[in-house]
């Protein structure tokens, strides 16, 4: 499995569920939320598998940082996103639930954006380099002889 095909999934499934309506739809349901749980946890595992699997090859190490590139980038976006955002996402039901730690629902959603961006960017970063640094990232490089 290259792992580009992966990466556009990550994107799309949590583009979409974060950025579409189905997001109030899927959090108004107990079954929708354990739904998306489990989806978010295949799509997340697929991505590692992909770019942790690869065989060590100069092509398949710049398809890995192309693909984690992406889901970066995705990150970073949605997060600039999710803070700056006027409306809240998922709709309402945000509201319905109430004040759980006191803060307001317009103050959580910034703060989750901040998150979405700070806290994903390390494990993915790792990703990036785990395979070079276990296979020997000299090994990688066309032309530089191996001792």
């Amino acid at each position: 499995m290259t792992s580009s095909l992966p990466s556009l999934v990550y994107v799309g499934f949590h583009g979409a569920l974060y950025f579409t309506p189905l997001l109030g739809q899927v959090v108004s349901s107990n079954g929708g939320r354990i739904a998306s749980t489990a989806a978010a946890l295949v799509v997340g595992y697929l991505l590692s598998h992909a770019l942790l699997s690869q065989p060590p090859s100069p092509g398949a190490v710049k398809a890995k940082l192309a693909a984690l590139f992406t889901v970066v980038a995705f990150h970073v976006t949605a997060g600039i996103s999710l803070t700056t955002r006027e409306s809240l996402v998922g709709g309402d039901w945000y509201l319905l639930v109430g004040d759980l730690w006191n803060i307001p629902v317009t103050t959580n959603q910034p703060i989750a954006g901040l998150i979405l961006w700070g806290a994903a960017l390390p494990p993915l970063l790792a990703l990036a380099i785990e395979r070079p640094v276990r296979t020997g990232a000299r090994n990688l490089v066309p032309g530089v002889p191996t001792h």
